[in-house]
């Protein structure tokens, strides 16, 4: 090999390529000369030979930290330097070498080529440097460099060529400024720093080539690689990455922040982004540019960009360094920039790119996690999950041609070429008639005579069986093709059915994306899956609280990605009522959470992953029969296609009932979240759920007010159309009449009755001198006696009946509207009468605060909680959503536990298999399911033995608002 030699012509038109065998000098093609051939040096890819000039005790030498990472094979960076004369388009165009793009040479994002009459640069002290001052009799400048925002108080930067280098390669000068104030010998101090930076020996750190003072400024001259930012290379592919070469830089990059933590101090780096990533230009490698010369500074406010939440509060530490490279990991197998979203927002990468793989998703999705002590704990643990991430993947194809990231220009064709072009086409065009009627009649013999003698003469067992079990799949398809057009209707006349994302439920109040939503369902609908991928992500960026969204992006994913999977249904009865309305939301995003992580981390057997549809009997419970009966037509009449193995729902009792023995008829389980009613108990070896029955609760309330409200008289209110109510106010008096506690008992009408209506049932608690009201039904009917129980005391405040009354109920009481959370009237009662609330004692089935009154450490509790935070409670976000509800706790557990019962699964997973599976657990050496909401499993009445029970009691903090505390837990936990 010999030197490619750049040289300044004498017309002063810049530097130019020049041949040191012919003297040609001009644009070379592909690194070769285009008169001779002749070819130019590759220089080695750690030039630690070069010696380092003036410092006080020669060269530095150290060995490397870390071996040195690169893929056989890679002998090094190829060195050139292209003219600082603007070429014309055409003239770029002409220059064919990898990477190089004169009209855009990038240096730290912020550089490109400009005549030397442009502007100069000064720094804060020292000479004012131009383009084309020399420093040091050694380094021509080229171009002002822009430091990172958080080191721009150490100095100023410029791109500089060094004459004399063999290769006159070029290298960043910085010019040190001390932060605050300098110390008295500058010059000593600077060759102390230089020396420490030195010590960091690895190819990914550009390294020191010259330190020295001139005049009053004192210089550090660092190699700069060969290469692009990473920045340019994600603007060049307009989206994302290969994930396999991003997972290689991010293995090298940890490689080297392992280095800077290794350092004695640590050092940090506190600005990596896809502007201080240099990849080479046979993008084999990465190299970390810009290392601080000091501390850097902290961001001087919350911003979008690859900034940790840490470092957001003057945090410099390691941790920032391995959640910025994460940052730009997800952005570069993305395309999701985060300088153009909210900060600290990253939605799951395979929502954003659905060919990423689980595993490079899950190593993401930990490392961008808000909390510090929830991440890698280093970036040696984060190294080690890239390993096992690259080694999954497939062994390169050899055989095919690597492919260029420049596009070849095709050459010009000349009219002669399109003539013949044109006459060549005609014959073919002839030639395709003619054999199209030969073809044709071919067709027709063989269909004639050839194929019943291939039918029985040729076709093997496990052909014919093949071809039996197509014909049968089809038969399928049209039938639930058939099925989905009557679902179609029943959702356009009554607003029920079951939707894959071809149907929106959630358009009611609150939701800013409902066109979008729409938008995308339509395009699903029509078959268009590219075009409702690309939708249902932008419905999810406009509103990452909608879960019902985020169920459909992840399933539409598993389609993209052809994987087989499995079917859950989730049931429901969403409608605009505003007592349902924020339950039903949070149930969706625990649904999706637990979808996602069962997907993200492969949680079912065989590779299979989980696909979720939703289905939602609204308003009326009347038609719960309706679509459990669409789901037991997808089993049967369309062969299951859909792969269901159970319904996940629904959450009332009066609703369950109705779908109980449709679906046991087709032999698939259904787990309840929160159904609670005592006459479920056995109603079907086919029902299970989560929560505790009615008298479990019942009995426990019941032992709460007469112990500890020390209570001796009261008052019992029902529905008695809705048998939750009086299942629950069955088991309340059950309770306290054994502990001889007498009870007055009158009823109410669920959601229907006024504050003025309990108005008079309050004046029957006075007159029967009742220490208790004990209310079977909601949250709204809780806050509506509650306010009629203050205003009546309010009026009679010398009333000692009044004064002592406390209001107890079951779980339904137990939701965020009884803080005020809401914009109806109800929450506008709390909100102005917090102290009525006070009176209000409730069961509950879970609490989100369960795992810190049992005293678990955050960093122990299940990932569930970070997740609902990060996913849904961004400080970013314009509208976060609230803490998860118990509903949304147990609808997670319920989701979990269907998932759990498949590891035990020998064989097929079926819904016969799965109910066998849920049953076992507990037995013998199959283990109870730790939930979320404390340990599950069956009795033989399908209820969870044991299963944890809270008590919450609302409180007015020092801020005169109502909150929630937990006042007691029983049962089996953890």
């Amino acid at each position: 090999m010999s030197i490619l030699c750049l040289e300044e012509k004498e017309s002063g038109r810049g530097y130019l390529m020049k041949c040191p065998r012919c003297t040609f000098a001009g644009d070379f093609v592909q690194g070769r000369c285009p008169r001779c051939g002749y070819t130019f040096e590759e220089m080695p890819a750690n030039p630690r030979s070069i010696p380092v000039a003036n410092l006080p005790n020669g060269p530095i030498t150290n060995p490397s930290a870390m071996p040195d990472t690169r893929p056989p094979g890679f002998s090094g960076i190829r060195q050139f330097m292209p003219s600082t004369d603007p070429l014309s388009m055409g003239e770029a165009k002409s220059l064919s070498m990898p990477g190089f793009a004169p009209q855009n040479i990038h240096v730290s994002g912020a550089w490109s080529l400009q005549s030397t009459a442009e502007k100069s640069v000064t720094g804060a002290e020292g000479k004012l440097l131009m383009r084309g001052d020399t420093l040091h009799n050694r380094y021509r400048i080229l171009e002002h460099a822009t430091l990172p925002k958080n080191q721009q108080d150490q100095g100023q930067a410029w791109l500089a060529l060094d004459t004399q280098a063999m290769t006159r390669r070029r290298v960043l000068v910085r010019r040190v400024e001390f932060p605050g104030n300098p110390p008295q010998d500058m010059a000593q101090a600077v060759r102390t720093l230089a020396s420490r930076l030195m010590e960091i020996s690895h190819p990914g750190f550009p390294h020191i080539i010259d330190v020295f003072q001139e005049e009053t400024s004192q210089y550090i001259i660092f190699q700069y690689p060969e290469g692009e930012s990473l920045s340019v290379l994600l603007r060049q592919q307009s989206g994302a990455l290969p994930e396999q070469e991003v997972a290689i830089y991010g293995r090298q990059l940890c490689e080297l922040l392992v280095i800077l933590a290794h350092q004695q101090p640590a050092l940090v780096h506190g600005a990596i982004s896809p502007d201080t990533i240099i990849i080479s230009q046979d993008r084999s490698s990465a190299s970390l540019i810009y290392m601080p010369l000091f501390l850097p500074q902290a961001p001087q406010a919350t911003a979008a960009g690859y900034v940790a939440p840490e470092q957001v509060h003057g945090e410099i530490q390691p941790s920032i360094d391995l959640y910025a490279l994460a940052c730009t990991m997800h952005h570069a197998v993305t395309g999701f920039d985060p300088r153009e979203r909210v900060a600290f927002f990253y939605p799951p990468a395979r929502r954003l790119n659905p060919v990423i793989s689980t595993g490079m998703e899950t190593i993401l999705a930990r490392a961008l996690r808000l909390s510090v002590p929830q991440r890698y704990s280093d970036a040696s643990e984060m190294l080690r999950a890239l390993q096992d991430l690259i080694a999954s993947y497939p062994p390169p194809d050899l055989t095919s041609p690597p492919s260029s990231p420049i596009p070849v220009k095709a050459a010009p064709i000349s009219p002669e070429q399109i003539r013949a072009r044109s006459r060549r086409s005609m014959v073919r065009s002839l030639t395709t008639v003619g054999g199209l009627g030969t073809l044709l009649i071919l067709l027709a013999l063989f269909f004639l005579y050839g194929l019943p003698w291939l039918s029985t003469s040729k076709l093997t067992p496990a052909d014919m069986q093949a071809t039996a079990t197509a014909r049968q799949n089809a038969q399928n398809q049209a039938a639930l093709n058939q099925e989905w057009q009557t679902e179609l209707q029943a959702f356009k006349q009554n607003g029920i059915g079951i939707s894959d994302g071809r149907i929106v439920f959630d358009a009611y109040t609150g939701r800013t994306n409902v066109e979008l939503k729409k938008e995308a369902a339509q395009a699903l609908l029509h078959g268009d899956v590219s075009s409702a991928v690309n939708l249902y992500n932008r419905v999810v960026s406009a509103d990452p609280t909608d879960g019902e969204s985020q169920i459909y992006n992840e399933n539409l994913h598993i389609l993209q990605q052809n994987a087989p999977y499995v079917t859950i249904v989730i049931a429901q009865a969403l409608d605009n009522s505003p007592v349902n309305l924020e339950s039903d939301r949070g149930q969706f995003q625990s649904e999706y959470l637990a979808q996602h992580e069962i997907n993200s981390r492969n949680l079912l057997p065989n590779g299979l992953k989980l696909r979720l549809l939703i289905a939602s009997s609204g308003t009326s419970n009347d038609n719960v029969a309706k679509v459990a009966q669409f789901v037991a037509n997808r089993v049967t009449r369309a062969g299951n296609i859909d792969h269901i193995i159970g319904v996940m729902g629904w959450p009332y009792s009066s609703q369950s009932i109705n779908a109980i023995d449709i679906l046991a008829g087709v032999h698939i389980p259904l787990i309840s979240q929160s159904a609670s009613s005592v006459k479920l108990s056995g109603s079907s070896q086919y029902f299970f759920r989560v929560n505790p029955p009615d008298d479990k609760q019942g009995n426990m309330m019941g032992q709460v007010v007469v112990k500890n409200l020390q209570a001796k008289k009261i008052l019992v209110l029902r529905d008695p159309n809705d048998i939750y109510s009086q299942s629950l106010a069955d088991a309340f008096t059950k309770s306290i009449k054994a502990q001889g506690v007498a009870s007055v008992q009158d009823t109410f009408n669920e959601t229907k009755t006024t504050v003025e209506g309990y108005g008079r049932l309050v004046q029957e608690a006075i007159e029967n001198n009742v220490d208790a009201i004990y209310l079977a039904g909601y949250n709204v009917d809780a806050l509506r006696l509650a306010h009629a129980v203050g205003i009546a005391a309010r009026a009679q405040p010398a009333n000692t009946v009044l004064a002592r009354l406390r209001i107890v109920g079951g779980d339904t009481l137990a939701s965020t509207l009884g803080i005020g959370n809401g914009a109806d009237a109800d929450a506008a009662i709390v909100r102005n009468y917090p102290q009525d609330m006070a009176r209000l004692i409730f069961t509950s089935f879970a609490d989100h605060n369960e795992w810190n009154f049992e005293g678990v450490p955050p960093d122990q509790q299940p990932q569930f909680f970070s997740e609902w935070a990060s996913t849904y409670q961004s400080s970013t976000m314009s509208s976060p959503a609230p803490d998860p509800t118990f509903n949304s706790l147990l609808s997670f557990d319920a989701v979990r536990v269907f998932t759990e019962a498949c590891k035990y699964v020998q064989g097929p997973l079926t819904g016969e298999s799965v109910r066998n599976a849920l049953a076992s657990l507990g037995q013998g050496a199959i283990p109870a399911y730790q939930g979320i909401t404390g340990q599950i499993h069956f009795d033989n009445q399908g209820n969870p033995v044991d299963k944890a029970l809270v008590v919450l009691q609302i409180v007015i903090n020092a801020d005169g608002k109502d909150v929630i505390q937990i006042l007691q837990l029983s049962g089996k936990f953890r």
